[in-house]
């Protein structure tokens, strides 16, 4: 959906060009409502994390495409991180490793051992699946929080058509990394958008001596 929006905004922006003046302002827009956490999507995070740390080996599939920024809950992407480095070192991972490794980071401050403890208990989950999971709540809320920006941008009366497309191509940055990320995990579901016509180019005619028409004299060669 952003990449079409883009290309929209590209064919605008060949209508609009800008004038002397009209790129130097620097658009602010507020940042989005904070709105409350679904438990369910903390639910999510939470058995991700106890799936990575009874499996740590999906680790190294997962941070190819799940991201820190793509939880919810600041703790939980601490752990995260507490995780994968524990996984690039090449290390032991249990709950109380866990603990240790959010200890040296200075993630106590914010939680309890309590509380990472029961967050990383044993699991027999896939951690793909809730990494999955996790990374479409992630979408969703970059898509909802763009979408508010962008209405935020093109209802301001001051904005030149230069300055609204330019701020919306920079909107729309936060979105194209997490859908990169998403389709990173499903491939199956995008597929490229025709580059050429759809119908095929018409065959080449070869070259050379046309075939004979019906209507064409017969030429007879005779031979002694």
């Amino acid at each position: 959906m952003d990449a079409g929006l883009a290309r929209v905004l590209d064919g605008f922006a060949q209508q609009w060009r800008p004038y002397p003046g009209s790129h130097t302002r620097i658009v602010s827009v507020p940042p989005p409502a904070v709105q409350g956490r679904e438990e369910g999507r903390l639910e999510d995070e939470r058995a991700f994390l106890s799936a990575a740390t009874t499996q740590p080996a999906a680790l190294k599939e997962v941070r190819a495409y799940l991201h820190a920024e793509d939880f919810a809950d600041p703790v939980h992407a601490g752990l995260f991180g507490c995780l994968a480095a524990l996984v690039h070192r090449g290390e032991a991972i249990d709950p109380v490793t866990v603990v240790w490794e959010a200890q040296h980071r200075g993630l106590l401050t914010h939680t309890t051992p309590e509380a990472i403890l029961t967050a990383c208990a044993p699991s027999g989950a896939d951690p793909a699946y809730w990494a999955s999971r996790i990374l479409r709540h992630s979408l969703l809320e970059t898509a909802a929080a763009t979408a508010g920006r962008i209405g935020h941008l093109a209802a301001d009366p001051t904005l030149t058509p230069h300055q609204l497309i330019t701020a919306t191509h920079r909107t729309l940055g936060d979105l194209t990394a997490v859908r990169l990320h998403w389709h990173r995990t499903h491939p199956g579901q995008y597929r490229a958008a025709p580059t050429g016509r759809s119908t095929p180019p018409p065959t080449p005619r070869p070259r050379g001596r046309p075939p004979p028409t019906a209507n064409a004299p017969r030429i007879t060669v005779r031979t002694r």
